[in-house]
């Protein structure tokens, strides 16, 4: 997933670590955060419907 960050939402490399949070340390949320999980989903099926009706 880190490499995920750094070339889908242009993240420094030196701030993708894997205790990085990703809204509040890598400042990825709204539509980035939706390509993000979208990507993720298409790589390695994931299912975050739970996530989203929170």
């Amino acid at each position: 997933m880190l490499h995920l960050l750094v070339d889908v939402q242009g993240v420094p490399a030196r701030k993708a670590t894997l205790d990085a949070r990703i809204v509040h340390d890598l400042g990825v949320d709204g539509d980035d955060a939706a390509e993000l999980f979208d990507e993720l989903h298409k790589r390695f099926g994931t299912d975050f419907g739970p996530v989203e009706c929170q």
